[in-house]
């Protein structure tokens, strides 16, 4: 009980507000007034015919995709070296990788602005230094919005893989060692060992870490906007940075809530698949 209380006062009524907002003109007035006028769906009709909403979704769906990929890619990875390496090598990289799991979000945010920072960023420096792409002395990283997506791309690939490596690694160290030896037996190589015994047990773990990556990095806001602002001229703006400029930069609360929920409803349709697929594997 005290967990759903605390639940629903953090969660759910802001949920819930935020769908009333959603069918509200609710403007900088209205947060003095506490008056509002129900427009209906015109905050949706508004969002759907704005020329911005195709390019925004685009963008977001596929600077999710890529993450997801990569954060899956690498975790795999990752999670099987921890199978083969040494138990003291192992533990530094387990600790390694928890290290940067644990550093706040906007700590890391801090420290990539430093890296990349155009006049004393250390990265400017050190392919200077390399002498092999030219002189990046004074080289702005976000001034394009595929360089400026490539280094939140780098910092949010860096922040999330940790936990998709570990999750994957606890799976994988769960895996009964007499499949793995009675498919040597029958002639399996490592591809075949991995493909066929060491990826259908991971699936559940699979399956979650990669419902909750969807839901994280469909939703990465912070990294942006600190890093970009959704710039230059918009090119890195997805529908989390469009839904706050619109909500707290134009004080459009009302359609800055539709955008909000239409973002929630599309993460439920991405997610609905994944999940049932691990229900039925539970229930397997």
């Amino acid at each position: 009980m005290p967990a759903a209380i605390a639940l629903g006062v953090t969660l759910f009524f802001p949920l819930a507000k935020m769908v009333v907002n959603s069918f509200q003109d609710f403007g900088i007035s209205s947060l003095f007034s506490g008056e509002t006028v129900w427009v209906g769906f015109d905050n949706y009709v508004a969002m759907l015919t704005d020329p911005d909403f195709i390019p925004v979704l685009l963008r977001t769906l596929g600077f999710t995709v890529s993450l997801v990929v990569a954060i899956m890619g690498i975790g795999l990875a990752l999670s099987e070296l921890m199978t083969r390496i040494s138990p003291k090598v192992r533990l530094i990289l387990n600790i390694v990788l928890i290290t940067t799991w644990a550093i706040p979000v906007v700590t890391s945010v801090l420290v990539w602005q430093w890296l990349f920072q155009p006049l004393y960023g250390v990265v400017n420096w050190m392919i200077t230094q390399l002498g092999v792409f030219g002189d990046f002395t004074s080289h702005n990283w976000t001034g394009t919005p595929f360089e400026a997506f490539a280094i939140v791309w780098l910092l949010i690939v860096w922040q999330s893989v940790p936990f998709a490596a570990l999750t994957l690694y606890a799976g994988q160290s769960q895996i009964p060692a007499e499949f793995s030896e009675a498919a040597r037996l029958d002639g399996a190589g490592g591809i075949q060992l991995y493909r066929y015994v060491t990826l259908p047990f991971l699936l559940p773990q699979l399956y979650l870490v990669m419902i909750l990556e969807l839901i994280w990095q469909f939703n990465a806001f912070t990294q942006l906007w600190v890093l970009t602002r959704g710039g230059p001229d918009g090119g890195t703006t997805t529908l989390s940075i469009w839904s706050f400029k619109t909500a707290f930069a134009s004080n459009d609360f009302g359609q800055g809530s539709a955008i909000a929920v239409v973002t929630a409803v599309m993460l439920l349709v991405l997610t609905a698949f994944y999940t049932r697929r691990l229900v039925k594997q539970g229930e397997l």
